[in-house]
C-alpha cells in the first residue's frame, strides 16, 4: 500500500501515469500534436498465465484476497482504461495510447532471487516469446510518432501494431467507472 492507501501496483501502473499526465496537460495541450503513452501488458487478457484478471471495483486494493499476480494484471487493465479516458478527456491535440512493450524477462529478474532470477536472466531470454530491453524501448519510441497512429488515440499497441485488448479493456463504461474510482482513491474518499 502507498502512504495514500492505494495498492502500490495499481498506484504505479495506472493512477501515477494518470496524475502525471493531468499535471502535464497544459504543456501537452500547448503543443500542436502530442502523444502520451501508458505502458500496459498482455497479461491483462483473459486466459493469461497465473491468477485471472478480476478487477473488483468494490475492492481495488485487493483487501479480500491479495495476490501480486492479480494486482499486476488488474493494474495493467486499469492502465488501458486510463489511456482510453485520457484520450477522451484531454485536449484534441493530445492523443493517448496504451502500449505493451512485450515480456522483458531481464527486467523482471530485478524483483526475484535464486532460481527465478537465473531463469529470468539466463534461460527465458532465449525464447521467442520474450523481447530484449532494447527492442521493447524501440517499440515504445516507435509508438510516439508512428504514422499509423496519427489522428487516433485510445489504442492498444503491441509489437508496433494496433491490437484488440480484452473485452473489459475495450468497455468505455468500465473505463469511466475506473476514472471515477481513481478520483475517489486519490482524494481519499
Amino acid at each position: 500500500m502507498t502512504e495514500d492507501g492505494i495498492e502500490a501496483t495499481l498506484a504505479t501502473n495506472a493512477i501515477g501515469p494518470m496524475l502525471l499526465t493531468i499535471a502535464l496537460e497544459p504543456a501537452l495541450a500547448a503543443a500542436s500534436d502530442a502523444r502520451v503513452l501508458i505502458l500496459t501488458s498482455r497479461p491483462h487478457l483473459p486466459g493469461s498465465r497465473g491468477k485471472p484478471v478480476d478487477f473488483d471495483f468494490s475492492d481495488p486494493n485487493l483487501d479480500h484476497g491479495y495476490s501480486p499476480d492479480r494486482a499486476y494484471k488488474n493494474s495493467k487493465l486499469a492502465a488501458i482504461w486510463v489511456a482510453k479516458e485520457l484520450d477522451r478527456r484531454l485536449a484534441p491535440a493530445v492523443r493517448c495510447d496504451a502500449v505493451c512493450p512485450g515480456f522483458v524477462p531481464t527486467t523482471a529478474a530485478t524483483y526475484v532471487t535464486g532460481w527465478r532470477r537465473f531463469l529470468l536472466r539466463r534461460v527465458l531470454p532465449r525464447f521467442k516469446f520474450t523481447t530484449t530491453l532494447e527492442q521493447a524501448a524501440a517499440d515504445v519510441i516507435w509508438a510516439l510518432d508512428a504514422p499509423e497512429l496519427t489522428g487516433r488515440g485510445g489504442q492498444y499497441v503491441v509489437h508496433r501494431q494496433v491490437a484488440e485488448p480484452s473485452p473489459d479493456a475495450s468497455d468505455e463504461a468500465l473505463a469511466r467507472q475506473f476514472w471515477m474510482l481513481a478520483d475517489q482513491l486519490i482524494s481519499g474518499r
